[in-house]
Protein backbone atom coordinates (compact mmCIF):
# COMPACT_ATOMS: atom_id res chain seq x y z
CA UNK A 1 0.00 0.00 0.00
CA UNK A 2 1.13 3.67 -0.64
CA UNK A 3 1.81 6.14 1.98
CA UNK A 4 -1.34 8.18 3.20
CA UNK A 5 0.51 11.19 2.81
CA UNK A 6 2.42 11.61 -1.02
CA UNK A 7 3.74 14.01 -3.08
CA UNK A 8 1.38 16.44 -5.51
CA UNK A 9 0.97 18.81 -7.73
CA UNK A 10 0.45 22.27 -6.04
CA UNK A 11 0.02 25.43 -8.55
CA UNK A 12 1.60 28.62 -7.05
CA UNK A 13 1.10 32.12 -8.47
CA UNK A 14 4.24 33.96 -10.36
CA UNK A 15 7.28 34.85 -8.65
CA UNK A 16 6.48 38.37 -8.30
CA UNK A 17 2.82 38.25 -6.53
CA UNK A 18 3.07 39.08 -3.39
CA UNK A 19 2.35 37.31 -0.41
CA UNK A 20 0.13 40.13 0.99
CA UNK A 21 -2.73 39.48 -0.28
CA UNK A 22 -2.46 36.47 -1.93
CA UNK A 23 -2.33 34.19 0.93
CA UNK A 24 -5.31 34.22 3.46
CA UNK A 25 -5.83 32.98 6.25
CA UNK A 26 -8.78 30.07 6.83
CA UNK A 27 -12.41 30.20 6.19
CA UNK A 28 -13.31 28.93 9.40
CA UNK A 29 -11.84 31.81 11.50
CA UNK A 30 -13.42 35.38 12.27
CA UNK A 31 -16.96 33.65 11.69
CA UNK A 32 -18.10 36.44 14.17
CA UNK A 33 -16.27 39.27 12.68
CA UNK A 34 -17.49 39.84 9.50
CA UNK A 35 -15.13 43.27 9.67
CA UNK A 36 -12.18 41.26 9.56
CA UNK A 37 -13.26 39.52 6.08
CA UNK A 38 -13.96 43.04 5.00
CA UNK A 39 -10.89 44.53 5.50
CA UNK A 40 -9.55 41.55 3.96
CA UNK A 41 -11.37 41.97 0.77
CA UNK A 42 -10.56 46.09 0.62
CA UNK A 43 -6.86 45.10 0.73
CA UNK A 44 -7.36 42.29 -1.94
CA UNK A 45 -9.98 44.16 -3.84
CA UNK A 46 -8.30 43.90 -7.96
CA UNK A 47 -5.32 41.80 -6.55
CA UNK A 48 -4.43 38.22 -6.97
CA UNK A 49 -5.65 36.27 -3.67
CA UNK A 50 -6.59 32.86 -2.12
CA UNK A 51 -9.64 35.16 -0.56
CA UNK A 52 -11.43 35.46 -4.26
CA UNK A 53 -11.49 31.85 -4.71
CA UNK A 54 -12.56 30.40 -0.95
CA UNK A 55 -16.02 31.29 0.78
CA UNK A 56 -15.30 32.40 4.36
CA UNK A 57 -17.79 30.38 6.47
CA UNK A 58 -19.06 34.60 8.09
CA UNK A 59 -21.01 34.28 4.93
CA UNK A 60 -22.17 31.03 4.91
CA UNK A 61 -26.31 31.22 4.73
CA UNK A 62 -26.04 34.30 4.10
CA UNK A 63 -28.31 36.36 1.20
CA UNK A 64 -24.29 37.02 -0.47
CA UNK A 65 -23.81 33.34 -0.56
CA UNK A 66 -25.00 32.01 -3.59
CA UNK A 67 -23.09 35.07 -5.54
CA UNK A 68 -20.15 34.32 -3.85
CA UNK A 69 -20.03 30.49 -5.03
CA UNK A 70 -20.31 32.13 -8.83
CA UNK A 71 -17.72 34.74 -8.21
CA UNK A 72 -15.81 31.66 -6.90
CA UNK A 73 -15.92 29.47 -9.86
CA UNK A 74 -15.46 32.47 -12.00
CA UNK A 75 -12.45 33.16 -10.33
CA UNK A 76 -10.85 29.81 -10.01
CA UNK A 77 -10.74 29.65 -14.03
CA UNK A 78 -9.01 32.72 -14.60
CA UNK A 79 -6.75 31.54 -11.83
CA UNK A 80 -5.99 28.39 -13.57
CA UNK A 81 -5.95 29.98 -17.09
CA UNK A 82 -3.74 33.12 -16.45
CA UNK A 83 -2.57 33.62 -13.16
CA UNK A 84 -0.79 29.38 -11.71
CA UNK A 85 1.61 29.66 -13.98
CA UNK A 86 4.37 27.54 -11.83
CA UNK A 87 3.90 24.16 -10.73
CA UNK A 88 5.69 21.84 -7.81
CA UNK A 89 6.00 17.82 -7.99
CA UNK A 90 6.82 17.08 -4.69
CA UNK A 91 6.29 18.65 -1.84
CA UNK A 92 6.80 22.25 -0.52
CA UNK A 93 8.95 23.13 2.83
CA UNK A 94 7.21 25.83 4.68
CA UNK A 95 8.74 28.04 7.17
CA UNK A 96 5.88 30.37 8.72
CA UNK A 97 7.21 33.05 11.36
CA UNK A 98 4.63 34.62 13.73
CA UNK A 99 4.30 37.63 15.31
CA UNK A 100 6.22 36.26 18.51
CA UNK A 101 9.50 35.66 16.26
CA UNK A 102 8.07 31.53 16.97
CA UNK A 103 8.93 29.61 13.37
CA UNK A 104 6.78 26.54 12.58
CA UNK A 105 8.05 24.34 10.18
CA UNK A 106 5.93 22.26 7.93
CA UNK A 107 5.66 19.67 4.63
CA UNK A 108 3.00 20.56 2.20
CA UNK A 109 1.53 17.66 0.21
CA UNK A 110 -1.48 15.35 -0.31
CA UNK A 111 -3.14 12.91 1.66
CA UNK A 112 -4.87 9.50 0.47
CA UNK A 113 -8.66 10.06 1.40
CA UNK A 114 -8.61 6.29 0.90
CA UNK A 115 -7.09 5.76 3.94
CA UNK A 116 -8.75 8.43 6.15
CA UNK A 117 -12.02 8.09 7.95
CA UNK A 118 -13.64 10.42 10.38
CA UNK A 119 -16.87 7.38 11.63
CA UNK A 120 -16.37 6.55 15.10
CA UNK A 121 -14.65 3.06 15.83
CA UNK A 122 -12.41 3.56 12.50
CA UNK A 123 -8.79 2.84 12.43
CA UNK A 124 -7.40 4.34 9.57
CA UNK A 125 -3.71 5.71 8.55
CA UNK A 126 -5.28 9.02 8.96
CA UNK A 127 -7.59 10.11 12.36
CA UNK A 128 -9.42 13.04 12.89
CA UNK A 129 -8.37 14.64 16.61
CA UNK A 130 -12.16 15.32 17.02
CA UNK A 131 -15.72 14.06 16.55
CA UNK A 132 -16.97 15.17 13.43
CA UNK A 133 -19.97 17.15 13.35
CA UNK A 134 -21.86 15.48 10.02
CA UNK A 135 -24.50 18.62 9.60
CA UNK A 136 -21.44 20.88 9.32
CA UNK A 137 -20.46 18.86 5.96
CA UNK A 138 -23.34 19.76 3.36
CA UNK A 139 -22.47 23.48 3.68
CA UNK A 140 -19.08 22.81 2.56
CA UNK A 141 -19.67 20.04 0.20
CA UNK A 142 -21.83 22.92 -1.79
CA UNK A 143 -18.61 24.86 -1.91
CA UNK A 144 -16.47 21.77 -3.12
CA UNK A 145 -18.76 20.51 -6.22
CA UNK A 146 -17.68 21.95 -9.36
CA UNK A 147 -14.72 23.66 -7.73
CA UNK A 148 -11.23 23.21 -10.37
CA UNK A 149 -8.67 23.91 -7.83
CA UNK A 150 -7.96 23.48 -4.05
CA UNK A 151 -6.73 25.70 -1.12
CA UNK A 152 -5.16 23.85 1.86
CA UNK A 153 -6.65 24.45 5.16
CA UNK A 154 -5.76 21.13 7.22
CA UNK A 155 -3.28 20.60 9.13
CA UNK A 156 -1.67 17.13 9.82
CA UNK A 157 0.64 16.24 13.18
CA UNK A 158 2.43 13.26 13.30
CA UNK A 159 4.62 11.70 16.29
CA UNK A 160 7.95 12.12 15.18
CA UNK A 161 10.35 12.50 17.91
CA UNK A 162 13.18 10.87 16.54
CA UNK A 163 12.40 13.80 13.64
CA UNK A 164 12.96 12.30 10.39
CA UNK A 165 10.22 14.22 8.34
CA UNK A 166 10.76 17.83 8.52
CA UNK A 167 14.25 18.80 10.21
CA UNK A 168 16.45 16.69 7.39
CA UNK A 169 14.23 18.97 4.76
CA UNK A 170 14.99 22.04 6.65
CA UNK A 171 18.50 21.43 6.77
CA UNK A 172 18.65 21.21 3.16
CA UNK A 173 16.78 24.41 2.37
CA UNK A 174 19.76 26.49 1.19
CA UNK A 175 20.11 24.23 -1.58
CA UNK A 176 16.36 24.12 -2.38
CA UNK A 177 14.63 26.74 -4.88
CA UNK A 178 12.61 29.38 -2.90
CA UNK A 179 9.14 29.76 -4.23
CA UNK A 180 8.26 32.38 -2.07
CA UNK A 181 9.20 34.76 0.76
CA UNK A 182 7.49 37.60 2.38
CA UNK A 183 4.93 39.23 4.59
CA UNK A 184 1.36 38.00 5.48
CA UNK A 185 -2.17 40.55 5.05
CA UNK A 186 -3.63 41.86 8.68
CA UNK A 187 -0.17 41.07 10.81
CA UNK A 188 -0.29 37.46 9.76
CA UNK A 189 3.50 37.12 10.29
CA UNK A 190 5.78 35.76 7.39
CA UNK A 191 6.10 32.77 5.51
CA UNK A 192 9.03 31.19 3.35
CA UNK A 193 8.41 28.06 1.07
CA UNK A 194 10.70 26.05 -0.54
CA UNK A 195 10.05 23.55 -3.66
CA UNK A 196 10.83 19.57 -2.41
CA UNK A 197 11.20 18.14 -6.22
CA UNK A 198 14.67 16.36 -5.40
CA UNK A 199 14.28 12.62 -6.23
CA UNK A 200 16.72 11.78 -2.95
CA UNK A 201 14.74 14.10 -0.46
CA UNK A 202 11.61 12.94 -1.84
CA UNK A 203 12.04 9.25 -1.28
CA UNK A 204 13.84 10.61 2.26
CA UNK A 205 10.38 11.90 2.95
CA UNK A 206 8.35 8.58 1.80
CA UNK A 207 10.79 6.43 3.92
CA UNK A 208 10.47 8.24 6.55
CA UNK A 209 6.89 8.35 6.78
CA UNK A 210 6.48 4.60 5.90
CA UNK A 211 8.52 4.07 9.09
CA UNK A 212 6.30 6.21 11.42
CA UNK A 213 3.28 3.95 9.79
CA UNK A 214 5.03 0.85 10.72
CA UNK A 215 2.55 -1.38 12.81
CA UNK A 216 5.43 -2.90 15.12
CA UNK A 217 7.13 0.40 15.86
CA UNK A 218 3.66 2.09 16.97
CA UNK A 219 3.34 -1.28 19.03
CA UNK A 220 6.76 -0.72 20.67
CA UNK A 221 6.12 3.11 21.01
CA UNK A 222 2.61 2.33 22.34
CA UNK A 223 2.56 -1.11 24.38
CA UNK A 224 -1.37 -0.36 25.06
CA UNK A 225 -2.21 -0.25 21.74
CA UNK A 226 -0.35 -3.10 20.27
CA UNK A 227 -2.16 -5.19 17.76
CA UNK A 228 -4.07 -2.17 16.72
CA UNK A 229 -3.86 -0.64 13.09
CA UNK A 230 -1.15 2.15 13.40
CA UNK A 231 -2.01 5.58 13.32
CA UNK A 232 0.02 7.86 11.13
CA UNK A 233 -1.02 11.36 10.63
CA UNK A 234 -3.47 13.11 13.26
CA UNK A 235 -5.86 15.67 12.17
CA UNK A 236 -4.64 18.84 14.08
CA UNK A 237 -6.80 21.46 12.24
CA UNK A 238 -9.32 21.93 9.44
CA UNK A 239 -11.13 18.68 10.57
CA UNK A 240 -14.19 19.56 8.87
CA UNK A 241 -12.83 20.41 5.81
CA UNK A 242 -10.70 16.88 5.42
CA UNK A 243 -14.01 15.16 6.17
CA UNK A 244 -16.07 17.77 3.51
CA UNK A 245 -13.19 16.25 1.01
CA UNK A 246 -13.95 12.17 1.78
CA UNK A 247 -17.33 13.06 1.39
CA UNK A 248 -17.29 14.16 -1.68
CA UNK A 249 -14.97 11.65 -2.52
CA UNK A 250 -17.44 8.60 -1.71
CA UNK A 251 -20.11 10.68 -3.41
CA UNK A 252 -17.75 10.56 -6.46
CA UNK A 253 -16.28 7.22 -6.79
CA UNK A 254 -19.22 4.90 -7.25
CA UNK A 255 -19.69 6.76 -10.43
CA UNK A 256 -15.86 5.55 -11.42
CA UNK A 257 -15.05 2.86 -13.06
CA UNK A 258 -12.16 0.90 -10.80
CA UNK A 259 -9.46 2.32 -12.40
CA UNK A 260 -10.12 5.75 -12.42
CA UNK A 261 -10.92 4.99 -8.49
CA UNK A 262 -7.06 4.72 -8.16
CA UNK A 263 -6.21 7.77 -9.85
CA UNK A 264 -8.93 10.01 -9.98
CA UNK A 265 -7.97 13.72 -8.32
CA UNK A 266 -10.82 14.05 -6.04
CA UNK A 267 -9.10 10.79 -4.17
CA UNK A 268 -6.67 13.33 -2.73
CA UNK A 269 -6.63 16.28 -0.39
CA UNK A 270 -3.79 18.74 0.57
CA UNK A 271 -2.76 19.65 3.88
CA UNK A 272 0.31 20.94 5.56
CA UNK A 273 2.19 17.55 7.43
CA UNK A 274 3.45 19.14 10.90
CA UNK A 275 5.74 17.34 13.62
CA UNK A 276 5.09 17.79 17.66
CA UNK A 277 7.87 18.39 19.76
CA UNK A 278 8.57 15.24 22.42
CA UNK A 279 7.88 17.25 25.17
CA UNK A 280 4.39 18.58 24.81
CA UNK A 281 1.02 17.16 24.02
CA UNK A 282 -1.99 19.06 22.26
CA UNK A 283 -4.92 19.12 24.59
CA UNK A 284 -8.13 19.64 22.73
CA UNK A 285 -11.68 21.58 23.57
CA UNK A 286 -13.65 18.75 22.04
CA UNK A 287 -14.70 15.43 22.25
CA UNK A 288 -11.00 12.84 21.56
CA UNK A 289 -11.23 10.46 19.15
CA UNK A 290 -9.78 7.22 20.48
CA UNK A 291 -6.01 7.24 21.64
CA UNK A 292 -5.64 10.75 20.98
CA UNK A 293 -3.02 10.85 22.42
CA UNK A 294 -0.63 9.55 20.06
CA UNK A 295 -0.47 13.07 18.94
CA UNK A 296 1.96 13.85 21.10
CA UNK A 297 5.45 12.98 21.32
CA UNK A 298 7.71 11.08 23.44
CA UNK A 299 4.75 11.52 26.16
CA UNK A 300 4.30 9.52 29.12
CA UNK A 301 3.01 10.20 32.66
CA UNK A 302 6.27 11.53 34.15
CA UNK A 303 7.80 13.68 31.49
CA UNK A 304 8.79 17.07 32.26
CA UNK A 305 8.32 19.75 29.49
CA UNK A 306 11.27 21.16 28.21
CA UNK A 307 10.33 23.22 25.10
CA UNK A 308 7.53 24.73 24.01
CA UNK A 309 5.79 22.85 20.34
CA UNK A 310 7.25 25.09 17.39
CA UNK A 311 5.66 23.09 14.68
CA UNK A 312 1.79 23.18 14.88
CA UNK A 313 -0.88 25.61 14.26
CA UNK A 314 -1.35 27.25 17.62
CA UNK A 315 0.35 26.92 21.16
CA UNK A 316 0.30 23.95 23.14
CA UNK A 317 -0.65 23.56 26.53
CA UNK A 318 1.92 21.16 27.86
CA UNK A 319 0.44 19.03 31.10
CA UNK A 320 1.56 15.77 32.49
CA UNK A 321 -0.39 13.34 30.92
CA UNK A 322 -0.38 9.23 30.54
CA UNK A 323 -0.64 8.33 26.64
CA UNK A 324 -3.52 6.68 26.84
CA UNK A 325 -5.39 8.96 29.08
CA UNK A 326 -8.27 11.12 27.43
CA UNK A 327 -7.87 15.39 27.84
CA UNK A 328 -10.71 16.51 29.99
CA UNK A 329 -13.30 18.39 28.54
CA UNK A 330 -12.08 21.93 30.24
CA UNK A 331 -9.21 21.67 28.20
CA UNK A 332 -7.84 24.86 27.12
CA UNK A 333 -6.39 24.98 23.76
CA UNK A 334 -5.53 28.74 23.30
CA UNK A 335 -5.09 29.99 19.09
CA UNK A 336 -2.44 31.44 18.00
CA UNK A 337 -2.47 33.83 14.61
CA UNK A 338 -4.40 31.36 11.95
CA UNK A 339 -3.63 29.04 9.57
CA UNK A 340 -2.35 30.50 6.34
CA UNK A 341 -3.09 29.28 3.09
CA UNK A 342 0.03 28.39 1.29
CA UNK A 343 -0.40 27.03 -2.14
CA UNK A 344 -3.18 25.42 -4.48
CA UNK A 345 -3.23 21.97 -5.59
CA UNK A 346 -3.70 21.31 -9.32
CA UNK A 347 -6.56 18.49 -9.48
CA UNK A 348 -4.07 16.01 -11.15
CA UNK A 349 -2.83 12.64 -9.42
CA UNK A 350 -0.12 12.80 -7.13
CA UNK A 351 3.22 10.47 -8.44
Amino acid sequence: MQNCFVPADILLPGAATPLDPWACIAVDQFTSQPEYWQKAEELAEGKPSTLHIVLPEAYLGTPQEESRLAAIRAAMQDYRDNLLTRCVHGYVYVERTQMDGTIRQGLVGAVDLEQYSFQKGSKPAIRPSESTVVARIPPRLKIRRGAQLETPHVMMLADDEACTLIEPIAAHKAELPLLYDGALMLNGGHLAGWAVEDPALVEQINTALANLGDAAAFAARWPAAAGQPPMTLAVGDGNHSLATAKAYWEELKPTLPPEQQQTHPARWCIPRRLRLSPSTVCCLAWTPTPLPQTLAAGWNSTAQPSRAATSISCWPVPVQRSPLTPPTPRTRWPWAPRNILLGIIWPRTPA
